[in-house]
């Protein structure tokens, strides 16, 4: 699964552990799940035929949760995040700390992901997730 992009730079955040002097390195990823197919294009009266199955989205959650992820649901994603060494050995990236990317050819820079063989059905893409910029 290791892609040619996948020495890129990113961005990631250190956040504490139940350990007052440790810092754990964390990755923030989003999982943009499959919906259901249609014949005609969304609308705002038609958009729960577009939601991915509740079956694959707890199946997804469910493997992710397997592999040390802590997943968010949101209506056609998951929201994830999981220490830096167990997403590395689950994707099979290596990850380097970067800037924060500001802009989006930075963002698009970001290493390609690819989709768990176990996932593949339910899930269409995985991006890492751009470190929010701190205003002042």
């Amino acid at each position: 699964m290791q892609s040619a992009a996948s020495s890129g730079r990113v961005a990631l955040r250190r956040e504490e552990t139940r350990m007052a002097d440790k810092h754990e390195v964390v990755v923030a990823f989003d999982v943009l799940l499959r919906g259901a197919a249609g014949e005609t294009i969304p609308t705002v009266e038609t958009i729960d035929q577009f939601r991915p199955p509740q079956k694959a989205v707890e199946f997804c959650v469910r493997w992710l949760s397997r592999h040390g992820a802590t997943c968010h649901r949101a209506d056609f994603s998951l929201a994830c995040e999981m220490p830096l060494d167990e997403f590395e050995r689950l994707f099979d990236l290596k990850l380097q700390r970067g800037e924060s990317a500001k802009s989006r050819a930075a963002a698009a820079a970001a290493p390609s992901i690819s989709v768990p063989t176990e996932l593949e059905p339910y899930v269409e893409q995985i991006t890492i997730t751009p470190q929010p910029e701190m205003l002042g």
